[in-house]
Parts: C-alpha cells; structure tokens; sequence
C-alpha cells in the first residue's frame, strides 16, 4: 500500500498538465466568479498547502504530537504569494514537493508511519492516512480543474 501511496505522491499532479494543455494565462486565470477560484489559484492552493503538508509530516515522523484546525489558505501568506506564480512555476514546485513527500514516505520506519496527528476535524491519523488523505485533496482540485478547464464551473 505505501508503494501505491508513494508513486501517487510522485505523480498523480502530473495530469494537470494534460488537463491545461492549450490554455492560454488569460484562460488559466479567468475566474468562474468574482468570489471562486480559478485554474491558478487551485494550482497554488495544492502547491502551498503541499509544502504545510510536508511540514506536519516531517514533525510527525519526527515523533511530535500535532494538532491542528483547518487550513485557511487565504490567511496564508504563502498561498498568497503562490498565486502570482506562473503556471509553470507552480508545477515546478509541485514536482519537487511530490518527490520530496515520496522520499519522506519511503525513508520512514514502519514505526514513524505509525505515528499520529490530529485534526480537529478528521480526528488522529497515523502518517499513511494523512497521505492518502492529502493525495485525496489533491485529487480534488485536480478535479475542479478539469472542470474549469472544460468551462463546466
């Protein structure tokens, strides 16, 4: 399970290349709506809420007992910063950060990925939970990119 887990952290953002393909920065940053995000802001959402994910992960392999709410990307300075990326930039960062979560994984002892965090939310999950349930985010807004994309949003 962690090999699947670890190969889809390498490469499962991969696809939003395929899903761009062709589009323009004026079609990459038009906005569905005044208040809702389009193809760059979700693009930065998953690259800066990458790097916050590795951040916990690192501390929870490391042993530290976590607990944290809900992220806010909009109070993240970060996510704020990320958004006035290139396209490219932002996939760029998404590669390292895929690899470097995969390295993470595949470094950590069977005992390390046992170890929990908690969220608010969600409640305690051990390291291979958290995992799928970022690779699961993730595939969300690799989601509601494709359906802007194709001008479904």
């Amino acid at each position: 399970m962690l090999e699947t887990i670890a190969k889809r952290l390498e490469q499962q953002h991969l696809g939003i290349n395929h899903v761009i393909a062709g589009l323009d920065d004026a079609a990459l940053r038009r906005k569905p709506q005044p208040d809702k995000w389009n193809i760059v802001d979700n693009i930065a959402h998953i690259a800066s809420y990458q790097l916050l994910f590795t951040e916990r992960m690192q501390k929870t392999i490391a042993g530290e007992s976590l607990t944290f709410g809900g992220y806010v990307p909009e109070q993240d300075a970060r996510f704020l910063e990320m958004q006035k990326w290139s396209v490219t930039e932002l996939l760029a960062s998404l590669e390292k950060g895929g690899l470097n979560l995969c390295t993470l994984l595949n470094n950590a002892t069977g005992k390390q990925l046992a170890n929990t965090a908690t969220h608010l939310k969600y409640g305690s999950l051990n390291v291979t939970s958290w995992a799928e349930f970022y690779l699961l985010h993730e595939a969300h807004h690799m989601f509601t990119i494709f359906k802007l994309a194709k001008g479904i949003l």
